[in-house]
C-alpha cells in the first residue's frame, strides 16, 4: 500500500487562516515566512502556508510520522503531495535538499516506494524536480510524461499563479482571500 502524504502545508492557511496547532506552538518554527514582513507566510504550497522543512524539529516530525507509518501500519512506501516545497532549502527547489537526504539515510524510509509530486506553486516549482523520484532500495529517477491528464490539470493553477503576484497588503494571492 502506497500511502499519499500531505507534509508541505497545513489547514492553517495564511496569516488570515485559524491558529489550529502550529501557529500556536511556534509560528516562525514551523512555517517559512516572508523575510521582508514575517506576519506573512511564503506560499509554495497555494493552500496560504509551506511547512519549513529546513526546521529541524519539523523534519523530524515528518521522518518519524513516516517511520511510524511503515513500523506500525506497514505501509511499503510513500507518495509525497507537492515534494518540491519539500525539497525548498532558501528559497529554490534542489533535489540534494536535507529533506532528501534524510530519507535516503534513514534505515528505515531508504527500503521503501517513495514518489515525490515533482512541482509546486513557488517560482520554479514546476519540473523543477525533473523527475519523480521511485525508491526500492535506493532512489530511481524515470520521466514525467508530459502528457498525462495528471500535467494537464495541474498546469490550471500553475498559470494562474505564473501572472498572479503575492500581495503582502492584501496577505494573500487573489484566490486566498476570505470569501
Amino acid at each position: 500500500m502506497i500511502l499519499d502524504v500531505v507534509f508541505n502545508h497545513t489547514a492553517e492557511g495564511n496569516h488570515l487562516g485559524p491558529m489550529l496547532s502550529f501557529k500556536g506552538i511556534d509560528n516562525a518554527g514551523y512555517y517559512r515566512l516572508m523575510p521582508q514582513a514575517p506576519r506573512y507566510y511564503m506560499d509554495f504550497t497555494g493552500t496560504g502556508n509551506t511547512l519549513n522543512t529546513v526546521n529541524p524539529a519539523v523534519l523530524r516530525l515528518i521522518i518519524d510520522s513516516l517511520r511510524y507509518f511503515v513500523l506500525e501500519c506497514h505501509v511499503d512506501g510513500f507518495r509525497f503531495d507537492l515534494a518540491a516545497a519539500l525539497a525548498r532549502e532558501l528559497y529554490d527547489v534542489d533535489r540534494l535538499s536535507l529533506f532528501f537526504d534524510v530519507i535516503h539515510q534513514d534505515p528505515v524510509l531508504s527500503q521503501v516506494k517513495l514518489i515525490a509530486e515533482p512541482w509546486d506553486v513557488g517560482p520554479g516549482g514546476y519540473n523543477t524536480l525533473e523527475h519523480e523520484l521511485v525508491a526500492l532500495h535506493e532512489l530511481v529517477q524515470f520521466q514525467v510524461p508530459h502528457g498525462s491528464l495528471t500535467d494537464e490539470i495541474a498546469s490550471q493553477p500553475r498559470a494562474v499563479h505564473a501572472t498572479t503576484r503575492y500581495s503582502p497588503v492584501l496577505g494573500a494571492y487573489p484566490w486566498q482571500q476570505r470569501w
